[in-house]
């Protein structure tokens, strides 16, 4: 392999992105674009449920419950029901998702020593919300006390404590993953178009009569398109600090190390695909579906990977994003460094000489 070559054909494909306006967006504007959407329109925090309550006693007692689930923040008070016929419009015309039902004895089981039963109906179309109502008032009832009236002291007192999230905000897990996520799509769409614009172009059968080397020929175009990605790494890394307020506390290097890792080899996937594809069009089509679905959906990004079918796990495990995930949340939240991210990082280095590999034969193949 010739230096010369490579930086001859990097030089070349650094002068096209600068002089292409949609290369210079794809590869800046749109990982701002879609830090700033996603940042702050993707948020899985449920709070303020609109909630309705049927109280069927009016006493102090049911009147001070409600005010305990209006004031918990998980609650956020609708209006009154005037029954259960009143209840079922209310939630059909999604005016509420969650009604409280305070049976009329209420107070008089309180008053007895005895506890006082009440009725949570939820919107079950929205299990998550659904879910999240549940949790919340279960809360709020073992901690709930009549005014004058000493509760009594539980036999097991549980004290829960959040590691590495104190806050419990889903911004702090998301947006790390959110990062690996755009990083995938602009990486793989920007690649994916270089191999294929050459075949349409009618360029390529002057490189290939060139002296060049098909390892040559994929370097050289890599080397543009990395340093632009990880200029991409370092905004979005900038924004998930300063705009979004997501604590940094690992190593530096270790990130800077597994970013540029996944950036070889998303690009080097983009890369491959091109040359299979020739088209741009058609390269661009299957980059978005092989890069963004699977890196939402499979790598832990959003969804918990442990409660997915066997086969569906397995896959999860050829994917980059599922790795850059783990090692992005360990090095923001946890605090690590290159120990903690160690697998991680070799699971990328595996990916990326598989993808150079692939790319590097393809191209042989169609130049031979």
């Amino acid at each position: 392999m010739t230096p010369g070559r490579v930086a001859a054909v990097a030089r070349k494909e650094a002068i096209h992105i600068l002089r292409d306006p949609r290369s210079m967006g794809m590869g800046l504007a749109m990982p701002l674009l879609l830090m700033i959407l996603f940042g702050w329109a993707l948020s899985l925090d449920v709070e303020e449920v609109p909630l309705g309550v049927l109280d069927q006693g009016r006493t102090p007692e049911s009147r001070a419950l409600v005010r305990a689930f209006d004031a918990s923040g998980g609650f956020g008070l609708v209006r009154s029901l005037a029954g259960y016929d009143d209840l079922s419009d209310a939630i059909d015309r999604r005016e509420i998702s969650s009604a409280l039902v305070i049976a009329a004895g209420f107070a008089d089981s309180i008053a007895a020593g005895r506890s006082g039963r009440v009725q949570l109906i939820l919107d079950g179309s929205d299990s998550r919300t659904a879910m999240a109502s549940m949790m919340y008032a279960r809360s709020i009832a073992s901690s709930f006390a009549v005014p004058g009236r000493t509760p009594a002291q539980p036999l097991v007192e549980v004290r829960t404590g959040n590691w590495y999230n104190p806050s419990r905000e889903t911004r702090n897990a998301i947006i790390p993953g959110l990062s690996a996520v755009i990083l995938m799509v602009v990486a793989a769409m920007l690649t994916s178009l270089t191999v294929a614009r050459e075949w349409e172009n009618g360029t390529m059968e002057q490189l290939a009569a060139s002296p060049l080397r098909p390892g040559e020929l994929i370097l050289g175009k890599l080397l543009p398109y990395v340093a632009l990605g990880m200029l991409d790494a370092a905004m979005t890394v900038g924004m998930a600090t300063l705009v979004f307020g997501v604590p940094l506390r690992g190593s530096l290097l270790a990130l800077a190390a597994i970013m540029l890792l996944f950036i070889v080899g998303a690009q080097a996937m983009g890369l491959a695909i091109s040359i299979a594809a020739r088209n741009q069009l058609l390269a661009s089509q299957i980059a978005i579906v092989t890069s963004f679905l699977p890196s939402f959906l499979l790598s832990g990004f959003v969804y918990d990977i442990s409660g997915m079918p066997a086969f569906i796990r397995l896959v999860s495990r050829l994917l980059p994003s599922r790795y850059i995930v783990s090692g992005l949340k360990a090095i923001f939240l946890k605090g690590g460094g290159f120990v903690m991210v160690a697998a991680d990082a070799a699971a990328l280095v595996a990916f990326t000489i598989l993808m150079l590999a692939v790319a590097r034969r393809r191209l042989r193949l169609r130049l031979d």
